[in-house]
């Protein structure tokens, strides 16, 4: 279970404006929820007040269970890409992008 009650979030204590403010959350076990929203508008950061990579100023939140995680991050699929490539040896072929 996880539950959010008034939760304002920053990213470090020298920024003093906060990421995300009054965030009201409760997702109960067997849920699925999806988080939908422009670019920009919060949706990696609400995850990673979650799983507490921001810093919590304001609120309670309390997660019960276990979570996982993978950051939204394009750099693990290029050097992936470029290691499968190094290690197949098939950068001439394949990885200049002419397939």
């Amino acid at each position: 279970m996880l539950s959010i009650k008034g939760g304002e979030f920053q990213w470090n204590k020298e920024d003093m404006t906060a990421a995300l403010e009054d965030i009201n959350l409760t997702v109960r076990k067997g849920e699925l929820v999806g988080v939908l929203g422009r670019v920009g508008s919060g949706k990696s950061s609400l995850l990673s007040a979650i799983i507490g990579d921001m810093r919590k100023t304001e609120g309670e939140v309390a997660l019960f269970g276990n979570v996982a995680y993978a950051a939204q991050n394009p750099w693990y699929v290029v050097y992936g890409a470029l290691l499968a490539c190094s290690l197949t040896g098939e950068q001439d072929s394949f990885c200049d992008g002419s397939r």
